[in-house]
């Protein structure tokens, strides 16, 4: 069987047709779940996953966060996680989703998935740190327990010591001198 000119001719359309429709769908569907991630619209995100949204889309340079990264809530998380979201993805500067866990069912939930506790951004930065910089004291205790060392030091020289002091905290600066911080 012969393919005739105009018959090649539309099968060649319609292969570009889609090569510029399906990408430009899925971009849309993406940058909608970015929205609804942030708006912590569950349905939504359900819906726009189920539709082909990539639940490991990048936002764009310089933060290149993904929306497990945006996600403001515990159920949003999990939602996300269940539907594939990446625990140890490293975006923009090698952030990662622990580095901006906002409590500890959330990290615990990135932890059980396979986040790094120690994982150290280009500039030195930790979940550690974020967590003390931000005095969330139960998930400074909770990394703590899960192996976060102590006295890692950003490229400027920053310690969660350093920082907890500069915070005042006095909590969090004995649970990091117990757990051996000397700086």
């Amino acid at each position: 069987m012969k393919l005739s000119i105009r018959g090649a001719s539309i099968i060649i359309s319609f292969i570009v047709l889609i090569s510029t429709v399906l990408p430009a769908h899925a971009k849309n569907l993406d940058k909608e779940l970015m929205l609804a991630v942030h708006d912590n619209n569950l349905k939504k995100v359900e819906s726009l996953v189920r539709q082909g949204a990539n639940v490991n889309v990048k936002s764009g340079p310089p933060v290149d966060f993904t929306p497990l990264m945006y996600a403001n809530s515990t159920e949003m998380v999990r939602l996300l996680l269940n539907k594939g979201a990446d625990a140890k993805i490293k975006c923009g500067m090698d952030a990662t989703p622990l580095l901006v866990a906002r409590n500890v069912e959330i990290a615990e939930m990135l932890i059980a998935r396979g986040a790094e506790v120690n994982a150290v951004t280009k500039d030195g930065q930790t979940p550690l740190l974020s967590a003390v910089q931000g005095n969330k004291t139960e998930l400074v205790r909770f990394l703590l327990s899960k192996g976060a060392k102590a006295d890692l030091k950003t490229s400027y020289r920053i310690t969660p010591l350093m920082a907890a002091t500069m915070n005042k905290n006095s909590t969090i600066i004995k649970l990091l001198k117990d757990a051996g911080a000397r700086q």
